[in-house]
């Protein structure tokens, strides 16, 4: 009995933290937070797993993304650029 009492505060936990990264974010409009914390609420065994995922899958990119520099290019190196004019 004991083992079902503490997977149940451990899945309630989980749901709760994933709810409030959710309402935290900036980049969801508030009909997405809604519906995917309902999910969250909904399937208790997968749903917080799979939208955590889903969420750190799309910051690692964003992250990836900024650290790259605004137009690709050379990065101002210009080691295959010839100034040999007509």
């Amino acid at each position: 009995m004991n083992l079902n009492w503490t997977l149940l505060v451990v899945m309630v936990f989980l749901n709760l933290l994933v709810s409030v990264m959710l309402f935290k974010r900036d980049d969801l409009d508030r009909f997405q937070k809604v519906a995917q914390t309902m999910i969250v609420w909904l399937f208790p065994m997968f749903g917080p797993l799979g939208i955590w995922l889903l969420h750190r899958g799309q910051d690692a990119e964003d992250g990836k993304r900024a650290s790259q520099a605004f137009g690709g290019g050379s990065g101002g190196n210009s080691i295959n650029y010839s100034s040999g004019g007509d």
